[in-house]
């Protein structure tokens, strides 16, 4: 009888402790959420400026994203150095169609 107590008394701190630790799980999945629907308005944020560029204000918009010391790098075009020549480059670009950009090919999506 004595085992049998002892092993209920066992079992009910082991489901206690389990509750416990669940709880804090919600909350990080929660959080975790909050995180993924902040990163995504962002991110579409981003790219719809960066797309609609050459319309007025999106340009700075899309400034507005952009971090002061940015350096970015591009697969065909090489590197930049500074966020200055980026939006330059963006907004010749994207207003004059030159260069590797324009038009359908210069529209960015996000993927993940």
């Amino acid at each position: 009888m004595k085992k049998i107590a002892l092993f209920s008394g066992i079992a009910l701190v082991t489901m206690a402790a389990s509750a416990e630790t669940a709880q804090p799980m919600d909350k990080g999945a929660a959080s975790a959420d909050a995180l993924t629907e902040t990163v995504s308005g962002l991110d579409a944020g981003l790219f719809e400026s960066f797309n609609h560029c050459e319309a007025p204000g999106e340009l700075q918009k899309h400034a507005g994203y952009l971090a002061k010391d940015l350096e970015f790098y591009h697969d065909n075009g090489g590197v930049t150095w500074t966020r200055a020549a980026y939006l330059a480059n963006t907004q010749k670009q994207k207003i004059t169609g030159s260069g590797s950009l324009n038009s359908e090919s210069s529209r960015s999506e996000r993927t993940f």
